[in-house]
């Protein structure tokens, strides 16, 4: 892997991002349990899903010496652990941690580290309604300046701007009430509809971001439409927000309107 940027005439907005060469030998471990099973109306509209229900491990290990092109020498690690805590039919619970980053042998310090753990909560109240539930937590560390931990509108919080908060830690819970309907327009596209509360925040501590509140919240109203005839399972998301906090920032409108492409509810 070849990282390399370049400056311009035009002064950096932030600190510049350090060029790095990785070249890279690895080892690799994967282990999944054989436990599987299908579901309707979770994560898309009206398709059957396919449901791991065990536990999957990932673990990678490299070494990316100067020898062998790299411009220091470095240990890269990655892990991803994901299981389920419940699952009884109607309801459904699993959670996931992921460690990615580098260890510089030189400078004796950990680069682009990145620690997540994840939530997931499904229950089903009826054949075409479930409550849906997500917390995420991110902590990072030494991050090169070309990567960053933003909350916004394409991260969670939908009724502000896309970088609307920065830091190297984040934490967002959405909560969502889901509605899988019948209509099927022109016999091609699945329509569904949410109402949903997002809270998180971004920050880095001893950083003063100048805002009101601390924490970004929200709530609203989104609609779904999901092609019936492919097999991607692509759904376009068309969302109306409002704020909850930071009502009086002169950077936050008083409802957002988004429409994104995502790979599931």
């Amino acid at each position: 892997m070849d990282q390399r940027f370049f400056a311009t005439q035009k002064p950096a907005p932030c600190v510049f991002p350090t060029s790095r060469r990785l070249s890279s030998p690895f080892v690799q471990f994967h282990a999944t349990d054989d436990n599987f099973t299908t579901a309707n109306n979770l994560d898309h509209i009206r398709r059957t899903e396919n449901l791991h229900l065990g536990n999957n491990l990932l673990l990678e290990f490299g070494y990316a010496p100067e020898q062998l092109g790299s411009d220091r020498d470095r240990f890269i690690y990655r892990g991803t652990w994901q299981d389920r805590l419940l699952y009884d039919g109607r309801r459904l619970i699993q959670h996931s941690l992921n460690l990615a980053g580098m260890w510089n042998l030189e400078s004796g310090r950990s680069e682009d580290l990145v620690l997540q753990y994840e939530l997931r909560s499904f229950h089903r109240q009826t054949k075409r309604r479930s409550f849906f539930a997500r917390f995420n937590a991110i902590y990072t560390k030494n991050l090169n300046s070309n990567r960053q931990v933003l909350l916004g509108g394409e991260t969670g919080a939908r009724a502000f701007d896309n970088r609307f908060q920065t830091g190297d830690r984040r934490l967002l819970l959405s909560l969502e009430e889901r509605m899988y309907t019948t209509l099927h327009l022109f016999n091609l596209v699945r329509v569904g509809w949410a109402i949903f509360l997002d809270v998180g925040r971004a920050w880095q501590p001893g950083v003063d971001d100048g805002l009101q509140d601390d924490y970004l919240a929200n709530f609203g109203l989104g609609l779904q439409f999901a092609s019936s005839k492919s097999n991607v399972g692509r759904i376009v998301h068309a969302d109306l927000a409002f704020p909850l906090t930071n009502k009086s920032n002169p950077l936050v409108d008083s409802s957002q309107i988004s429409v994104n492409i995502k790979t599931g509810l």
